[in-house]
């Protein structure tokens, strides 16, 4: 059988993902993920999970097609409730929104917490969820962004820091294991020095990342932003509510977001 092909969505999670022993997949859906993993080599074995019967029945009959079965193991889970402590070095949680992700991340703490590799795919509630991992303590330590069918997808690559790198890290994926697996402290100053003459960025689901990286379908995601902004500033003009605080903060928002596009594509 031919190799399995993924979609961008999904070979953007393939491409953080590191080489190693089990992986498991929360929403594998078809199993195409986990499939091309193994067929590849990058991990030995797989556990692929999802919440549905339905989608994970699928998933076994393309393990068996392509003479899996062996090294991937379906099974019927609500996030990570059926993976068991150390059980898998790396992760991945696509396909569903923020506050579904949130959720797992609460029910799997001492799960989650064992894993060397978390890769995650949200497909809403950005800003929240970034926020919602610095609280936990999780580093976003490589993040990517396609489009497919018109639409735009991230996936975050995670550590679990111990509250020593902020969420919005800048240090090289090397730099950074070097400084986790010897456990020393990352120095914000240190965090900081490629971008100390620039300023602008926060606004909590801007990518420190993607902007370091000047990515240019992020430039294009961020212009989409500022054009639906646009949409709700002059709405809220037509119906003369400028004095509201709404009004205030998409202004603000629109202006940040201005910024950082001529801050770090200014020479495109």
């Amino acid at each position: 059988m031919s190799a399995i092909r993924l979609s961008d969505r999904l070979m953007m999670v393939y491409r953080l993902l590191d080489m190693g022993n089990v992986y498991a997949d929360v929403g594998c859906d078809h199993g195409y993920l986990p499939i091309r993993l193994i067929e590849d080599g990058k991990f030995k074995n797989a556990i692929a999970m999802d919440i549905n019967e339905g989608p994970l029945s699928k998933a076994a009959d393309n393990i068996n097609a392509h003479g899996l079965s062996l090294d991937i193991e379906t099974r019927l889970s609500d996030g990570v409730k059926a993976l068991s402590i150390g059980e898998a070095d790396a992760i991945s949680i696509c396909g569903m929104g923020g506050n579904v992700m949130m959720h797992i991340f609460e029910e799997g703490q001492e799960v989650l917490r064992g894993l060397d590799t978390i890769v995650i795919q949200p497909q809403s509630e950005y800003s929240k969820l970034r926020e919602y991992l610095r609280l936990k303590e999780y580093a976003i330590v490589d993040e990517d962004i396609v489009v497919e069918d018109g639409h735009y997808y991230f996936a975050w690559k995670l550590s679990a820091t111990g509250g020593r790198v902020p969420c919005r890290a800048f240090l090289s994926g090397s730099d950074l294991d070097e400084q986790i697996r010897d456990k020393e402290p990352v120095p914000l100053s240190h965090l900081d020095e490629k971008i100390r003459d620039k300023e602008p960025v926060p606004l909590s689901h801007l990518s420190p990342i993607l902007l370091e990286r000047k990515n240019p379908i992020y430039k294009d995601y961020l212009m989409q932003q500022m054009l639906s902004i646009d949409k709700a500033i002059a709405n809220i003009e037509s119906n003369g509510n400028k004095q509201s605080a709404r009004y205030e903060e998409l202004i603000s928002e629109r202006k940040l977001i201005d910024e950082n596009i001529r801050m770090y594509y200014n020479n495109e």
